[in-house]
């Protein structure tokens, strides 16, 4: 308990003080870019972290590895965009770290599945209202991404992988929103237990990157200008990966007090 609230306090420490640099000085400077790269990472390790300490015997460890495999697809893609635009001088849209951005979303589609696959006889208990309500927020949202994430941003004078690159987002933000979807049907099913909250936790997560891809679709070329407050959709997406990084991480903080309780290592479980 003391450790999860340490977790929690020390994710909001970091998400403030993004916000308050990216508020009180310039966003688009390398020092903040720096910042930014911190909760990538984190999502990264925690990643690693969880997936090593459940191991890959059971549906959620393969669910655990391939978020993990998403995050470091993320955090390759930030490092490439990163280093593309403050060290090489080259535009990061669109270059190789779209390639990683949009690789992490079938790995995550993949991890949902997963997650979803061991509880698949429970779906008959999954209320009618709760598929009802969910399906009209994902047509909603998906109608959204539709127009501003697909048909807004095809360019005609436009090269043809930037459109590519650009479309491709949107249809991997409809990925996400089945993923909302299934996630707010599990809780459904189990409640405010452990696998739900984790679920419902990565749910919010994914639904904060929805959101900034929807409003990076909308605002691309200010948002890459550096104008301000388009270039503000940058706290958006660390919130996301914070929240990310917190369900994986309090899914560890689980795994290590059940060791602790039946006493087996790493090994057995």
């Amino acid at each position: 308990m003391k450790n999860n609230i340490i977790i929690k306090v020390l994710l909001f420490v970091i998400l403030a003080i993004v916000a308050s640099v990216y508020f009180l000085d310039e966003p688009s400077s390398l020092s903040n870019a720096t910042l930014y790269l911190a909760a990538p990472l984190i999502f990264a390790l925690a990643g690693l972290y969880a997936t090593r300490l459940y191991g890959h015997g059971s549906d959620s460890g393969i669910a655990l590895f391939f978020i993990s495999l998403g995050a470091s697809c993320w955090l390759l893609g930030e490092i490439i965009w990163y280093v593309f635009k403050f060290f090489m001088d080259k535009s990061p849209f669109p270059s190789v770290a779209d390639a990683f951005f949009l690789l992490a979303y079938p790995l995550f589609f993949i991890a949902i599945y997963k997650g979803l696959e061991s509880i698949k006889n429970e779906w008959r208990k999954i209320g009618k209202a709760t598929l009802i309500s969910n399906l009209i927020i994902a047509v909603i949202l998906a109608l959204a991404v539709a127009y501003w994430g697909i048909y807004k941003v095809y360019d005609p004078e436009a090269g043809s992988l930037e459109n590519i690159f650009s479309i491709s987002y949107g249809v991997g933000d409809l990925f996400l929103i089945l993923g909302v979807l299934w996630t707010s049907s599990l809780v459904g099913v189990y409640g405010n237990g452990k696998l739900g909250r984790f679920w419902k936790i990565m749910g919010s997560g994914f639904f904060l990157f929805l959101l900034a891809d929807i409003l990076f679709a909308i605002y691309q070329e200010k948002y890459i200008s550096d104008m301000r407050p388009y270039n503000y959709i940058d706290i958006i997406w660390v919130a996301g990966y914070l929240i990310l990084a917190y369900g994986l991480l309090e899914k560890a903080l689980l795994i290590n007090s059940i060791k602790e309780k039946i006493g087996i290592n790493q090994r057995e479980i």
